[in-house]
């Protein structure tokens, strides 16, 4: 489609956890004492360490190869008419300012921060990762970090780790986790967005708590052997 080639990720099964000691061992761990937030007030879900992690191999994958730069998209993903073309000139409109995430796709929660060109604008707390490009020296600073040590749901940890939502204004939490979410990301968003979930995604999604067979990190057993 839109003769765009791409690369297909195997992604992490967070439904593949068994235990609590499964993920401490392998190094991955939540933000500590994490409970949600006042608008997302649930507990960590094994789809959200699923999502977190697909992403962070996505991460290793360019810092291994030196990609200079990726187009992430997750598997729920509809791109908007005359994608392409749109990105291309979206992205020129980018160009000389000094960032290392383009929000494709995204739900903001506040207003812009500024606006930088028609199509281009420093956003505010974010929501959505269902498309973004991330060059090489922001998924260094992401690995060097070792943000898998002390991890949030995806968007809300992109926020976090850009500077924002400080005020509180959506996310009550945010101050609590600041000092375990280093400040990386120089995050700038196409609008309007070229990307979005396509209708009913939700409803299957691995992050969201309507889905069925949604399982929370708090009532895996600690161990296997406690199975």
């Amino acid at each position: 489609r839109e003769g765009i080639s791409a690369k297909i990720v195997d992604a992490v099964d967070g439904d593949g956890f068994r235990s609590q000691d499964e993920m401490e061992t392998l190094g991955i761990l939540p933000v500590p004492g994490y409970v949600g937030h006042k608008n997302h007030g649930i507990h960590l879900t094994t789809g959200e360490v699923g999502c977190f992690m697909s992403h962070f191999t996505i991460w290793h994958h360019m810092v291994q190869h030196q990609l200079p730069a990726a187009l992430i998209l997750e598997d729920d993903f509809d791109l908007q008419p005359d994608f392409a073309s749109r990105l291309g000139a979206y992205l020129e409109e980018a160009r000389g300012y000094d960032w290392n995430l383009m929000y494709v796709g995204r739900s903001p929660t506040e207003a812009d921060w500024s606006r930088l060109s028609d199509h281009v604008v420093e956003p505010g707390y974010t929501l959505w990762t269902v498309g973004y490009i991330l060059r090489l020296e922001g998924a260094k600073a992401l690995l060097d970090a070792q943000v898998e040590r002390a991890f949030l749901p995806l968007d809300d940890f992109f926020s976090v780790a850009a500077g924002r939502g400080m005020d509180g204004f959506y996310n009550d939490k945010v101050l609590e986790w600041k000092p375990h979410v280093p400040v990386l990301l120089r995050p700038f968003a196409l609008t309007p967005p070229l990307v979005m979930p396509y209708v009913g995604s939700m409803f299957l999604s691995d992050t969201a708590k309507v889905r069925k067979a949604t399982r929370y990190v708090e009532d895996l057993p600690v161990s296997q052997d406690d199975r």
